[in-house]
C-alpha cells in the first residue's frame, strides 16, 4: 500500500511544541519531554527527504534555531542547564536528583552538528572525540560490558569533565552512539581521525557475532533494541559512506531477518534497514501502515540503575526491567521515518 506523503507531512507539522518536535518520556506515566536530541534526529532524516511544503520548511528552520539553546559552545546537552548541570527540566522532583544530572554526550553533540554544520564547532567536537576514547590507562568499561570484543581505542558515550577525572574512570561504549559518531565523521570527511579505525573494527567484530540479537543491552545500554541497532548501523554506513563497513550489508540483512518486531517502531526500523541495504523482502514484510493513531514506541532509554550498575555489576541485571528505565519516544520521529520511506521505497 502506498503512503500519502502529504498526510504524513500534515501530521508532522501538528506535532510541534516550543519550536521543537514533540517527544515524551515515560517512567510510570508519559510526560512531555522537550529536548534537542529527537528533534535533531528528525531534522537529519528530513534532510534526506524532498521537502516542498512551506510549512514544513518553516518548521525545519524554527527547529534549527531552537536546538541551539541546548548548546554550550561545541557541546550539546540533553536537557537545559540547571546551574552548570543538565537536569530534567520539567520535573520538580527528578531535577533535584543530582545523580540524574548528565554531562554533554557524543550522541547529542554529533547529531546536532550533522544538522547545523557549524564550522566553528566541528573541529572542537572532533578534538573531544579523539580525547574521549576507551583507554585502559584512563577509562575502563563497566563489568557488564567486559565481554565485548575489540573495544580498546573506540569512542566513548559521554564527555565527563576533564578536571574531575581520576585513574580508571568507568565509562560506557554504545554501538548506536558509535554509529552516530561515524555518521558525523563521514559527513564531515573526517574518518581518518584516531578512534575511527578502532571503532569500525569493534563494529565489524560485533557483526560477526549474534550479540545484536542475543544481548543488545550490553552493546547499547541506551538503545537496547535489536531492530534499532541494525537501523542506526545501516544509516551510518550509507549516509556516512563508511566504506570499511559496506561489505557487511549481507550480514546486517541476515541479522535483521532474525529480529521479531515487537511494535510499530521495530517494523519501521526493519523496513528502513531493507531500504538502505536494497533488500525488498524486509521492506515488504515491515511496510508501515499509515495510521493517525500510530503508537509512539521507545526510541532509547535512560536507566535509573545505570549509576549503580557501573560500579556494582550485580545490579546490571535490573537494567532489563522497564520499571527501572526512563523511556523516550516520539510520534514525530516515527512519522519522519515514515515520510522518508514513503519517498524512497515501495512495498
Amino acid at each position: 500500500m502506498q503512503l500519502n506523503s502529504q498526510r504524513i507531512i500534515d501530521l508532522l507539522i501538528s506535532l510541534r511544541e516550543h519550536g521543537l518536535w514533540q517527544s515524551d518520556r515515560t517512567i510510570f506515566k508519559k510526560k512531555s519531554d522537550i529536548q534537542p536530541f529527537i528533534s535533531s534526529n528528525i531534522l537529519a532524516i528530513l534532510n534526506h527527504c524532498q521537502i516542498d511544503d512551506q510549512r514544513l520548511k518553516f518548521a525545519i528552520a524554527e527547529t534549527e534555531m531552537a536546538i541551539q539553546k541546548f548548546q554550550n559552545g561545541h557541546l550539546t546537552y540533553h536537557w537545559p542547564l540547571v546551574g552548570n548541570e543538565a537536569r530534567i527540566a520539567n520535573s520538580p522532583i527528578l531535577k533535584r536528583l543530582k545523580f540524574l544530572s548528565i554531562s554533554p554526550d557524543a550522541d547529542c553533540s554529533c547529531l546536532q552538528q550533522i544538522v547545523l554544520n557549524e564550522e566553528q564547532n566541528i573541529k572542537k567536537l572532533i578534538d573531544e572525540l579523539i580525547y574521549y576514547r576507551l583507554d585502559n590507562k584512563k577509562y575502563i568499561l563497566p563489568r557488564f560490558q567486559k565481554e565485548l570484543p575489540c573495544t580498546e581505542g573506540s569512542f566513548l558515550t559521554w564527555f565527563p569533565p576533564k578536571e574531575a577525572e581520576e585513574n580508571y574512570k568507568i565509562e560506557t561504549i554504545d554501538i548506536v552512539v558509535d554509529s552516530n559518531i561515524l555518521w558525523f565523521l563521514g559527513k564531515m570527511g573526517q574518518l581518518n581521525i584516531p578512534g575511527t579505525h578502532e571503532t569500525i573494527q569493534f563494529i565489524r567484530k560485533i557483526l560477526n557475532t549474534e550479540l545484536i540479537i542475543t544481548k543488545p543491552l550490553i552493546l547499547s545500554p541506551y538503545y537496547p533494541f535489536s531492530a534499532g541497532i541494525l537501523y542506526y548501523l545501516s544509516r551510518a554506513i550509507h549516509w556516512g559512506n563508511i566504506i570499511e563497513l559496506m561489505d557487511y550489508k549481507r550480514r546486517i540483512i541476515e541479522l535483521a531477518r532474525k529480529v521479531k518486531p515487537e511494535n510499530d517502531l521495530d517494523r519501521l526500523f526493519l523496513a528502513s534497514v531493507g531500504n538502505y541495504c536494497k533488500e525488498k523482502s524486509l521492506i515488504t514484510q515491515n511496510w508501515p501502515l499509515e495510521d493517525v493513531n500510530r503508537s509512539a514506541d521507545p526510541i532509547y532509554i535512560g536507566s535509573l540503575i545505570m549509576p549503580i550498575a557501573l560500579r556494582f555489576s550485580v545490579f546490571s541485571k535490573f537494567m532489563n526491567y522497564r520499571i527501572f528505565n526512563i523511556e523516550f519516544s516520539s510520534q514525530a520521529f516515527q512519522y519522519a521515518l515514515t515520510l522518508w520511506l514513503s519517498q524512497t521505497a515501495s512495498p
